[in-house]
């Protein structure tokens, strides 16, 4: 019979756990983010978010599950959620707007992506005919599409 662990060694045992089930897979989440996010820093906020949810629930993970599949399914349960947050704020604009007002704040916002609109236009009208369809669909069939063909998931 082995001795009971002291609560700093389960601690220890724990992340190490998480660290070895989280470290082949941090490429294929950063991937998966962009894809849902279509921007840099969001796609690491998100990874970021998904991988805190996945270590506060690290003691749901059932053995013999894949890791990869269940990391994937919070960092998209938490895309879905962050975006029916975003969804439901309220838009508000102050009663002193100048009139840069609005591309002000959609610069803020990251609305452009921090890039001059000039250069959205012209990538936009450069960009491949089939992935502009694709970025056109609902997220619901956007979503599972980029997950098959990008992530190698089964549907």
């Amino acid at each position: 019979m082995s001795p009971p662990q002291t609560p700093g060694a389960a601690q220890a045992e724990r992340k190490q756990r998480f660290e070895e089930m989280v470290a082949g897979h941090l490429d294929s989440l950063y991937r998966t983010a962009f894809t849902l996010t279509r921007k840099r820093e969001e796609a690491e906020d998100l990874v970021q978010e998904a991988l805190l949810k996945a270590w506060r629930g690290l003691d749901s993970f059932k053995e013999g599950f894949n890791p990869r599949n269940w990391l994937i399914a919070i960092l998209v349960n938490t895309h879905r959620d962050r975006y029916r947050k975003h969804k439901q704020a309220p838009v508000t604009i102050p009663l002193e707007a100048d009139d840069l007002y609005l591309y002000g704040g959609a610069v803020e916002a990251d609305t452009l992506g921090g890039a001059n609109p000039e250069d959205l236009v012209i990538a936009d009208e450069l960009a491949d005919p089939v992935l502009k369809a694709i970025q056109r669909l609902p997220g619901a069939f956007r979503d599972p599409l980029l997950l098959v063909d990008l992530e190698g998931f089964s549907y």
